[in-house]
């Protein structure tokens, strides 16, 4: 049995008011739910904005290391160097100085002392030597002297002589090894402000100073007991110290040579 056909509500013969007929109705969707009109799929690759990955989001700018960006002030520049503070211009390396009187005033090192090739230290000149000699000599010959006038007196001139020669002898040798093994100076030394070390730049130890002193300045005064022989061969002794001093580079004398030490600038 049909729906009467009714012109005011539309539609055609044989369908129901709202244009549906007997079979399949069409497919009809109420605006505003699912798909809308005018709406189209979003195509493949499509990122709806507002999610997934947001543009200014990941490695902001001003985050993390920039390309060719550095931060001022932090490692080393391109371009920069840092500032040469060591030595002075025109002086030696520090190393070449050993002693604090080797600087002028303000800290900076005076030229022309450095070592000595082959010494621990600055060599003094062939006079600063000799004069320092020639100090310990009136200092020891003083007492020598009044060391052989008791002895003659005592003993006669003969014998007198002899003990006293060997006593000045053992009095210079012991003063040359005490006051070298205080601190390397003897008074004429300390005059001249110069020092004896071993080679290495080492204190001396006393068999060393023992046998130094046995050579120079003893060795002359010893020998100058044997008459006209001893006293030739002791000047001898005393003069070739002397030219060792004066040709060598080191100023090491016969005695120094013996004993592996040497004199430098205290």
């Amino acid at each position: 049995m049909s729906t009467p056909f009714d012109p005011r509500q539309g539609g055609q013969p044989g369908q129901y008011p709202d244009g549906g007929g007997y079979g399949q109705q069409p497919s009809y969707q109420q605006p505003g739910y699912g798909q809308q009109p005018g709406y189209q799929q979003p195509q493949p690759g499509y990122q709806h904005p507002g999610h997934g990955q947001q543009p200014g989001h990941g490695q902001q700018p001003g985050y993390g290391q920039q390309p060719g960006y550095q931060q001022p002030g932090y490692g080393q520049q391109p371009g920069y160097q840092q500032p040469d503070y060591g030595q002075p211009s025109g002086y030696p390396p520090p190393a070449a100085y050993n002693a604090p009187s080797d600087y002028a005033p303000g800290g900076y090192p005076q030229p022309g002392l450095a070592p000595t090739p082959g010494a621990p230290g600055v060599v003094p000149e062939w006079w600063e030597r000799l004069v320092g000699r020639i100090i310990d000599g009136l200092v020891v010959g003083v007492v020598g002297a009044i060391i052989l006038v008791l002895m003659m007196t005592t003993l006669g001139r003969t014998a007198g002589s002899i003990v006293g020669y060997l006593v000045w002898a053992a009095a210079y040798a012991g003063y040359d090894i005490f006051m070298h093994a205080r601190n390397g100076q003897t008074l004429g030394k300390m005059a001249m402000k110069t020092r004896l070390v071993t080679t290495s730049g080492s204190q001396p130890d006393q068999q060393a100073l023992i046998k130094r002193a046995l050579i120079y300045p003893a060795g002359p005064v010893v020998l100058g007991v044997i008459p006209i022989l001893g006293t030739i061969a002791g000047a001898a002794l005393s003069i070739a110290v002397g030219v060792m001093i004066l040709t060598n580079p080191l100023r090491r004398g016969l005695h120094d040579n013996m004993a592996d030490t040497i004199v430098i600038k205290a």
